[in-house]
């Protein structure tokens, strides 16, 4: 049995019988993948929501031949890239 099959029995179970964390008996977690983690409820229990992608404090500034009067589409970290803001 490789590293990924027993990666996916242990998140099996943990979604079927729900885990404890310091003594919390958290519910079954939902099939997700969250890149930053989920959002914990007051108990410290995972839930089935994905934390945000945190905010960069500073961006590089990106070279850009256009100029967008719209402004420029964020990429993941909320930093601009050179892709204008196309209205709908």
């Amino acid at each position: 049995m490789n590293l990924s099959q027993i990666f996916l029995v242990f998140v099996s179970i943990t979604f079927v019988y729900g885990y404890d964390t310091d003594g919390v008996h958290c519910g079954p977690v939902c099939m997700i993948y969250c890149h930053y983690g989920n959002v914990m409820d007051e108990r410290g229990c995972p839930l089935c929501e994905c934390n945000p992608a945190p905010v960069k404090e500073h961006c590089e500034k990106p070279m850009c031949n256009d100029i967008c009067s719209q402004g420029y589409v964020k990429d993941a970290d909320g930093c601009p890239t050179c892709e204008c803001i196309i209205p709908q």
